[in-house]
């Protein structure tokens, strides 16, 4: 046999723990892959996140996200941190209940909200239960912390280590003026869903398939002329298990950086 020791023996361990949420079996990421090659395109527009969560109706939940470091606090204080910007149901997505406080949900009306990691809680308020309803200066913007996850918790990438969970919409306020919800030239964040009750996986793939090229032609990318990328356009739907997480290498989800793809 393999006896697999430092490093090797603890990726083994993240590639083969399920995520420390509810059901994690039920988690699934949309890719799209190009039969014959290897490798599959993880990333895709906001747009094509809301026309999966609109019509997807074999999954109970649609969510993603976008990673990025942000400077938390001011002056001597200030420290660069790691905050994934997740949309409205990522955690009730996931299957994750916060430990204190409550977790984020629909904050159209307020963005200035954050769930902070139990980590960074117990680092920057020394694991005071008071610090749900405090303020907090995240990218120059004070938000409120609303709540902490439990220990353990660290999102939907294996790997990762978010110390802020903040509204996918505070990307307008720590980057004014930017178009990336509009843009279906801007691939940038991962799809990952739930599937409904007594849906299989079978039946999830097959609803994803038929939506497919509708999603292409809706929402892909384009080119100057309003023509539709060819890669795109090759690309078919595939499921793949979430239940381990996503990892930064499989099917082309970005890093941890606010640095988009955008296709010409």
């Amino acid at each position: 046999g393999v006896t697999l020791s430092g490093p090797h023996r603890d990726d083994l361990a993240l590639i083969l723990r399920e995520l420390p949420v509810r059901e994690p079996g039920a988690l699934f990421q949309i890719v799209g892959v190009t039969p014959g090659q290897d490798g599959a395109q993880g990333s895709f527009s906001y747009p094509t996140f809301q026309f999966f969560r609109e019509r997807a109706a074999m999954f109970s939940h649609m969510f993603t996200w976008t990673s990025r470091k942000i400077e938390a606090g001011e002056g001597e204080g200030m420290e660069w941190i790691a905050a994934d910007l997740v949309s409205d149901n990522y955690f009730s997505g996931l299957g994750a209940a916060p430990a204190l406080g409550r977790a984020l949900a629909d904050e159209r009306d307020q963005p200035f909200v954050a769930v902070v990691s139990h980590d960074w809680w117990r680092r920057r308020f020394d694991s005071d239960p008071g610090a749900v309803g405090r303020p907090v200066r995240l990218g120059g913007i004070p938000f409120t912390v609303v709540g902490v996850m439990p220990e353990g918790f660290f999102g939907a990438v294996v790997g990762s280590s978010p110390d802020v969970f903040l509204p996918i919409g505070a990307e307008t306020l720590l980057n004014p003026g930017t178009q990336v919800f509009a843009q279906p030239n801007t691939v940038w964040l991962p799809l990952v869903a739930r599937l409904g009750a007594g849906v299989g996986e079978a039946e999830a793939s097959a609803g994803v398939e038929r939506l497919w090229p509708s999603m292409i032609e809706e929402t892909g990318p384009r080119d100057r002329e309003g023509k539709l990328n060819e890669s795109f356009r090759a690309f078919k739907s595939r499921l793949r298990s979430a239940s381990n997480g996503v990892r930064f290498s499989d099917a082309n989800v970005p890093a941890p950086r606010m640095l988009s793809t955008t296709i010409p």
